[in-house]
Formats: structure tokens, C-alpha cells, sequence
């Protein structure tokens, strides 16, 4: 288990290393200067090279690097170029928000999810089955926007049943967790249906039918945990999949979240804020993966960290 820890953590680390080179060249790629933004397009060149020598843009690139990562690693970002906050504290103030939608969306997708691939699968070939996967394709298939826009005409246009754009509460998160879990629960649907059709057919199952287990006994105690291992990994890359969506759904929504403050972000080339966002998603999102290979354990004790 020791060594298995060892190996997983220093992968984390080398994945963590590869994103933050990564990020760093990408943003630096992008057309355009930070200090031009900041100054405005009538700015003078002096005035603009004085901003540059300031936030030490004027450095080599190495050097730009290995500043950043130094700082990084004691859990320093540096400093927004447009707010004046330190970008750990942006993320701070946002994050909340980012979070209770996640996991919000999370919740939405594999509880819907789940229940849709167990219907689609105990239920083959018949009209459940094909409402189940028409459901999953219309979620993998439409784009998150759209599916923003058309949840914000009708349940909150329409139906004033939640708030068109804005934070205010709980409230304010329902639609977006909707958005983003309707196209998580297309992935865990199909997933779920797929690994429960090869576990129905297996002996044990039909063994279980045969000494009279009751349905539900047989479908949740025996089916499904011996087919969630592969459903659990694909609930785990959703995760992902919710903080990258955020960044589209909390602009449709006008959510102050890390999606929306990226965005801002990347417009105005606010090159420290852009690095430490991704970093702090980056860390999540392997956080995330390790602890779902950790709990594998809990649902088939046959699998052994050695």
C-alpha cells in the first residue's frame, strides 16, 4: 500500500509539473500585452515598459518560470494585474461558488445517471431502454449553452420558478447544476447500462434469481457493486468535466465563479491570475482521481494496492 501510495503521489506530482509548464507557455503564446492592457491603447511605450520592468515581464522566460513555481509551491499566485488582490484570494472569495455547483452537478448526475443505465439495462430492449439512452444522447449531444439557455427560458422565464442570471443563494445554482449534470449523467448512463448488461449475464446472477432473491435485492446488492468500478472512474473524470463546463455555464449565468473570473481573466491577460486558476483546477482534478482509485477498494475487496 506504502509503495503503491508513493508511486500514485509522485505521478500526481510529475502531472502537476507537465500542467504548470504547460499553462505557462500557452499563455505566454497569446497575442497581445499585459502592460498595453492595463494602460489602455493610447498608452506612451515608456509608460508601458515601466509596467513591464514592475511586474517583471521584461524577464527571461526561465527565469519568469522559475519564479512562478517557487512561488507556487509556498501556495503563492502572485498578484492580479487588474484587481490588486492576490490571486489565491480571488480563488478564495470564488471558489465557494465553483464548488457548490460542482458538486451539486455531481450529486444531479450520478444519482440520475445510475438510475437511468440501471433502467436501460434491467429493462432491454424495451421503451424504457430507448427514453434512457434517447436522454443520454440528447445530454452528450447538445451543447452546454444551448441547454443553459433553453433551462433559463423555461424555468425562469416562463415559469419564475428560479433566477434568470446572478448569485443570490442556493437557489441561484439550481440551473447551472442541472446543466452540467444532464451532460455528466449521459456519460454515467451509458456506462452504467454497458457494465450492468455484462453483469446480469453472469452466473451468480442468475443463481441469485433462481433461490428467489427479491428484484431490487439482486439489481442494487449484487449487480450494481459488482458493476460500479468502471461507473465510479467515469463519475470520477466528471468532475473534471464539471469545472472545465463551469467556465461556459457560469458566463451563460453571470455566476461569480472561477469559470467566469477565467474567462475575465484570459481577456484581459491577466497572465498570473490565468497560471494560478489552472493550477488550482489542475491540483482538484488529480486530488480527485486519486481518491476515486482509493475507493476501489470499497466496492470489489479483491483489488489490493500492492
Amino acid at each position: 500500500m506504502s509503495n503503491y501510495l508513493l508511486k500514485k503521489c509522485l505521478s500526481l506530482v510529475a502531472t502537476v509539473f507537465g500542467v504548470s509548464v504547460l499553462v505557462f507557455c500557452m499563455v505566454h503564446m497569446i497575442p497581445g500585452d499585459p502592460a498595453s492592457a492595463m494602460l489602455g491603447q493610447f498608452a506612451t511605450e515608456e509608460a508601458a515598459q515601466e509596467i513591464r520592468e514592475k511586474l517583471g515581464l521584461n524577464q527571461p522566460l526561465l527565469h519568469q518560470y522559475l519564479q512562478f513555481v517557487t512561488h507556487a509551491v509556498q501556495g503563492n499566485f502572485g498578484t492580479s494585474y487588474f484587481t490588486g488582490l492576490s490571486v489565491w484570494e480571488e480563488i478564495v472569495n470564488r471558489f465557494p461558488i465553483t464548488m457548490q455547483m460542482a458538486l451539486l452537478s455531481l450529486v444531479i448526475s450520478t444519482v440520475g445517471g445510475v438510475l437511468l443505465g440501471v433502467v436501460a439495462a434491467v429493462k432491454k430492449g424495451t421503451v424504457y431502454d430507448f427514453v434512457s439512452m434517447l436522454i443520454s444522447l440528447i445530454g452528450i449531444s447538445a451543447p452546454p449553452f444551448w441547454i443553459a439557455i433553453f433551462l433559463i427560458w423555461f424555468f425562469a422565464y416562463k415559469l419564475s420558478l428560479f433566477p434568470i442570471s446572478g448569485y443570490n443563494g442556493l437557489a441561484s445554482l439550481w440551473l447551472p447544476a442541472i446543466t452540467l449534470g444532464l451532460i455528466s449523467a449521459s456519460s454515467v448512463a451509458r456506462m452504467t447500462r454497458s457494465s450492468m448488461l455484462e453483469v446480469l449475464n453472469q452466473d451468480y446472477i442468475r443463481t441469485a434469481r433462481a433461490k428467489g432473491v427479491r428484484p431490487s435485492g439482486m439489481i442494487f446488492d449484487h449487480a450494481l457493486k459488482n458493476a460500479f468500478i468502471p461507473v465510479l472512474t467515469i463519475i470520477g473524470l466528471q468532475f473534471g468535466n464539471l469545472l472545465a463546463g463551469a467556465v461556459i455555464v457560469e458566463a451563460v449565468f453571470a455566476l461569480p465563479g472561477l469559470g467566469t473570473f477565467m474567462i475575465e481573466s484570459i481577456v484581459k491577460r491577466d497572465i498570473p491570475t490565468v497560471q494560478g486558476l489552472v493550477l488550482f483546477m489542475t491540483v482538484l482534478f488529480v486530488l480527485v482521481n486519486f481518491i476515486t482509485d482509493l475507493l476501489y477498494g470499497l466496492f470489489d475487496p479483491r483489488i489490493k494496492y500492492e
